[in-house]
């Protein structure tokens, strides 16, 4: 199965792999998805100083995951081309062709969410992340 299951809402099983949602929420400045996602990332079995690292922007001490990190926010703040070093660092983490393409499709799924979000005001419900 794939590695990136743990990016589903609600779903999260696997802790390695769920800190792209926040840091796509984060990169939007979407108040009600870094709260939902920190939530999340919590149940998933993140520790609070992992949550607070990865909206830090620094590293977990885990290199797979401070690898999707790292992907995910140039994937996030940049536009154009991504460099094939960056490429390759995240493959050398253990990602396939595949699981990179999942990475921009959950990237892209957020982002679509926090847009909506900003366009309804949505409430904040989850826990303010503080």
């Amino acid at each position: 199965g794939s590695h990136l299951r743990s990016l589903r809402h609600c779903d999260e099983t696997q802790s390695l792999h769920y800190p792209q949602p926040q840091i796509c929420a984060k990169g939007a400045d979407a108040e009600h998805c870094v709260a939902a996602h920190s939530l999340m990332g919590k149940m998933a079995g993140l520790s609070q100083d992992e949550l607070r690292l990865t909206l830090a922007g620094e590293a977990t001490g885990n290199s797979q995951r401070d690898a999707l990190i790292q992907f995910s926010r140039l994937l996030v703040s940049t536009s154009g081309t991504v460099e094939a070093s960056a490429v390759e660092a995240v493959r050398a983490a253990g990602y396939s062709d595949r699981q990179l393409l999942e990475i921009a499709l959950a990237i892209t799924a957020i982002t679509f969410t926090n847009l909506v979000n900003r366009i309804n005001d949505t409430t904040v419900d989850f826990p303010k992340v503080v």
